[in-house]
């Protein structure tokens, strides 16, 4: 319980349940420390316990506490060398602007006003816990070169 417990306040905060590496490791660990905890259980109830551990760490993937994890979700879409085109198509449910980082090249559009060089910032609430929640993408010729979440 109190792993399953720390999971999900890490979820809900941070949106853990979206980077596989760190769902894998997390509950690797939490499955060797249940399985001393278990010692001299019957093999059919660790298996049991450990097995719904495991599948309730991985489904809370498909939980969405708030705005943020679908934001997050379709963010981590955005791949290196997408347009802005597709990058709108993507994002474009999202707030643009609410800021950006102070080392951001100057913006440079085309005459369609699509964006060739420099960066565009999405956000996902206007509410107090989220509103610094920036995804930040780089744009250089026209395509996508970085991407970057700024947690508020």
């Amino acid at each position: 319980w109190i792993a399953l417990s720390i999971f999900l306040v890490l979820d809900l905060g941070l949106s853990v349940s979206l980077y596989f590496r760190f769902v894998a490791i997390y509950t690797a660990f939490w499955v060797l420390v249940g399985a001393l905890l278990l010692y001299g259980r019957p093999m059919r109830e660790k298996l049991l316990i450990l097995t719904l551990f495991v599948m309730v760490a991985v489904s809370v993937r498909f939980i969405d506490w708030n705005s943020r994890k679908p934001f997050l979700k379709d963010f981590y879409r955005i791949k290196e060398g997408m347009t802005p085109a597709q990058v709108e198509q993507i994002m474009g449910d999202y707030m643009k602007g609410g800021g950006a980082p102070l080392s951001s090249p100057k913006t440079e559009s085309n005459e369609r006003g699509e964006i060739v060089t420099g960066t565009l910032t999405y956000r996902h609430t206007n509410e107090g816990w989220g509103d610094s929640d920036w995804g930040v993408v780089t744009f250089e010729n026209g395509r996508v070169v970085k991407i970057e979440f700024l947690p508020d």
